[in-house]
């Protein structure tokens, strides 16, 4: 190879790279207002992201794998119903059901009904009297010797851990107002932009409803049920995934209200 070839080999792989390059260069003022949470009209802290070139990086690799999944798969094949796996029914009462219906001798629905595999889960159970027919207090009823009112209860497969918890806290937590004690929950600029849910509604006002009282805004027990991977995976192709979509790690989470 001549030195020139070189050169002109350099300047094409450095233009290649920079097209998959993501520059961040944040301003100090984007830095602190980020930070500090201040609210606009705007997306909050896009100066996090260069969108236009992560945009076009996305672009140019979804386009590759449509075409690769176009050379695996045909187009007949393609369009193939997923086959129902049994195997999640067994032990229950829907496990003949299933296998009729895998077999086609049962369509419609029947079929259509049969519960989702997050739904057979036996999460581990905790007490409905000391977890759940519970209210916040002012400190004396849960204290260091109970959690503060917090239960969980845990239970491990082969592949997972099953959790139910109360959603309390297990330390004491104030009355809280998030602008101030008889202010509202909106600064004007949200309200001005259209975007408080709570106009008109006051901090510490009376029949605020359920979680509130004369000082503000105080903790709920619900059921909550989570199903976490024992090992987890990090090298698959679609990571990192937002923190808030647990189906993409397979973590079911169910919210089961009681009132109080």
């Amino acid at each position: 190879m001549t030195w020139i070839s070189a050169v002109l080999l350099i300047l094409v792989t450095g233009r290649a790279l920079s097209e998959y390059a993501v520059d961040i260069n944040i301003p100090r003022e984007a830095v602190d207002r980020c930070h500090r949470g201040v609210r606009t009209n705007q997306t909050r802290c896009g100066e996090y992201a260069n969108l236009p070139k992560m945009a076009a990086r996305e672009a140019m690799e979804a386009r590759e794998a449509l075409r690769r999944s176009r050379r695996q798969v045909p187009q007949d094949q393609s369009k193939e119903k997923p086959k129902l796996n049994c195997t999640i029914y067994k032990d229950t009462e829907h496990y003949a059901t299933c296998t009729a219906c895998a077999a086609g001798t049962k369509t419609g629905d029947e079929c259509k009904k049969l519960p989702k595999p997050e739904d057979l889960i036996d999460y581990p159970k905790i007490n409905k009297t000391k977890c759940l027919d519970i209210k916040w207090g002012t400190g004396h009823e849960f204290t260091a010797d109970n959690n503060f009112g917090n239960c969980i209860a845990t239970k491990t497969d082969d592949t997972h851990r099953y959790i139910t918890s109360n959603n309390v806290p297990d330390f004491y937590v104030n009355p809280y107002c998030p602008i101030g004690l008889g202010k509202g929950y909106c600064v004007k600029q949200e309200i001005d932009a259209g975007k408080c849910f709570f106009t008109g509604l006051i901090c510490g006002a009376k029949n605020n409803g359920n979680g509130t009282n004369d000082y503000g805004d105080v903790w709920v027990p619900q059921e909550d049920n989570y199903k976490i991977k024992l090992e987890g995976d990090p090298t698959q192709s679609d990571r990192p995934g937002d923190m808030y979509d647990a189906s993409k790690v397979g973590v079911p989470k169910q919210m089961v209200q009681h009132k109080v």
